[in-house]
């Protein structure tokens, strides 16, 4: 188990930073806790390593792919992340 950083999300999946490499079509148990206007949500899924790659700073990042079903609340949450991200 370890805690990372999100670098981006989606309604289909997630990019993440992790400490230790994954191959592709591993798959993980995720919680991703977030903030939004002092609210916070912890979306719970499960997903599939659709890539690996190290960054040009060295940061070893997996693109995933959520396979389980994401609840309402959750999609709203990310719907609501992306365009708060998005303007600003």
């Amino acid at each position: 188990m370890f805690m990372t950083n999100s670098i981006n999300i989606s309604q289909g999946g997630v990019l993440i930073v992790t400490p230790v490499p994954f191959k592709t079509g591993d798959r993980l148990y995720v919680e991703i806790a977030g903030i939004i206007n002092g609210r916070t949500h912890l979306i719970k899924a499960v997903g599939k390593v659709a890539y690996f790659s190290v960054s040009s700073d060295n940061l070893m990042q997996i693109g995933l792919e959520f396979i389980s079903h994401l609840g309402i609340d959750d999609l709203k949450f990310i719907q609501t992340y992306v365009k708060v991200m998005l303007n600003g």
